[in-house]
């Protein structure tokens, strides 16, 4: 009876969350019909996005391979080959622009517990410290982009953006070597899943393992940073400040992070939209920057995680299988 309610019940949750991806995705063909000139569009499509694709090729390889070595660090006491955790990124990277975020991570962790001998724990445990590390990164640079160009925010909303990952990490450190028998006083189930995921990556909670997963985050979101403001530079009619291409890639990493559909698709181009224009750009040509710069990324990588997958001799559609079930 029991699992037959929780099944009822993982039903209902899959049911809303397909629901709010559909209210999320007709909210976007609302704005598009109603604030995009189709005829315009493709004049935007021009030369000058071709090289600055091409331009900001170099920083998604230091992306990809900072990544896959911060990876490396955490999901194991000692350190795993590039040659392993490169393709685990690359296959996690490229699959998210047909899988949802949590799925494409799975695959990830996935990879990795079965090409380099880890127990499964360990690797999801690996990819939950990463993301919480992630959290607290986007949101320093948020709140610092946000006071430097002094827009218009409540208080209570900065306050929020900063509290919240600074709460996870007091919590991470608190709790850590603990996250077991914190766990087993927490009657509610996704606490008890986000500690025992916690415990499997205790070790990693020191000074030295701090340094590494923020040290190497920093990094990875450097060139991150360095990848969009290269292609906005090129690519775009307009030279912006630091800070502003600063606002625009924190804005566009908050809306790719709406889960509607996989890769951020959509959202990801709403939120780039809604600042560019804020800085005198056209809808029609922030709408065409952030589509090439988002396919520049997913188009690239898509195309190396099928060649490890036939590598490895395993198709798309068993990987995808894969990482939904893991997920």
């Amino acid at each position: 009876m029991d699992r037959l309610r929780r099944n009822a019940a993982d039903g209902c949750r899959v049911n809303w969350v397909r629901f709010g991806r559909l209210i999320v995705v007709a909210a976007l063909l609302a704005m598009a019909v109603n604030y995009v000139d189709p005829g315009k569009l493709p004049g935007h499509f021009d030369r000058r996005l071709l090289v600055a694709a091409l331009a900001m090729q170099p920083f998604v390889v230091a992306w990809i391979l900072l990544t896959a070595w911060r990876h490396g660090l955490i999901v194991a006491r000692q350190p795993v080959r590039l040659g392993i955790t490169v393709p685990a990124v690359v296959l996690s990277v490229g699959l998210n622009a047909l899988l949802p975020a949590r799925a494409s991570e799975a695959l990830k962790a996935t990879y990795l517990a079965e090409h380099a001998g880890l127990p499964m724990s360990r690797c999801v445990g690996a990819v939950l410290l990463e993301r919480l590390a992630d959290l607290f990164i986007v949101g320093l640079m948020g709140w610092g982009a946000l006071i430097l160009l002094n827009l218009e925010m409540a208080p209570a909303v900065l306050a929020g953006a900063v509290s919240l990952p600074l709460i996870l990490l007091a919590l991470m450190a608190i709790l850590a070597g603990k996250s077991s028998s914190a766990a087993d006083r927490f009657r509610l189930s996704p606490l008890r899943h986000f500690f025992a995921m916690l415990s499997a990556v205790a070790d990693q909670f020191n000074p030295a393992g701090f340094m590494r997963l923020f040290g190497l985050g920093l990094l990875i979101w450097s060139s991150g940073f360095a990848m969009m403001a290269v292609f906005m530079g090129l690519g775009g009619s307009r030279t912006l400040s630091g800070l502003q291409y600063l606002a625009v890639f924190v804005v566009t990493t908050i809306g790719s992070a709406v889960p509607a559909l996989p890769g951020g698709i959509g959202t990801y181009q709403a939120a780039g939209t809604f600042i560019l224009t804020r800085y005198g750009f056209s809808t029609e040509e922030a709408l065409a920057l952030t589509t090439a710069a988002q396919l520049s990324v997913y188009l690239p990588t898509l195309a190396l995680a099928i060649l490890v997958s036939i590598r490895d001799g395993v198709g798309l559609r068993s990987l995808l299988g894969r990482a939904r079930s893991a997920s």
